[in-house]
Order: C-alpha cells, then sequence, then structure tokens
C-alpha cells in the first residue's frame, strides 16, 4: 500500500484473494502469534508424550 494506492493492483501484486481477506487472515496470525507466547510450544514439554502422539496416520 506503501508503493501503490490502488487496491486491485495490490491484490493482484500479493495474489492471496481480497484486501479484506488479507485483514482477516493478518488479524488470525496476531491472534495466533500472541497464544504462541502464552503457550510457549519452543519450550520442552512438562511431562513424556504418550507413545505414538507425533506418528500420522494414527497409530490404531
Amino acid at each position: 500500500m506503501q508503493q501503490n494506492e490502488n487496491i486491485q493492483v495490490v491484490e493482484e501484486k500479493i495474489n492471496c484473494g481480497q484486501v479484506e481477506e488479507l485483514i482477516v487472515q493478518a488479524k488470525n496470525e496476531l491472534s495466533l502469534m500472541e497464544k504462541m507466547l502464552i503457550w510457549k510450544p519452543w519450550e520442552k514439554l512438562t511431562q513424556e508424550a504418550p507413545p505414538n502422539q507425533w506418528t500420522w496416520p494414527p497409530h490404531k
């Protein structure tokens, strides 16, 4: 938007939908980032993960 104020040109350059959709996606990503700061998924687990938790397809 700083380089071009024409919304149609911006949408074509980004190629991910309409500006309104991009705003919704950006808000969702910001919300997820705030949750990740609380959840701290990069830290070690407080207890060991159950067997086969990280396998796909799920173990039967």
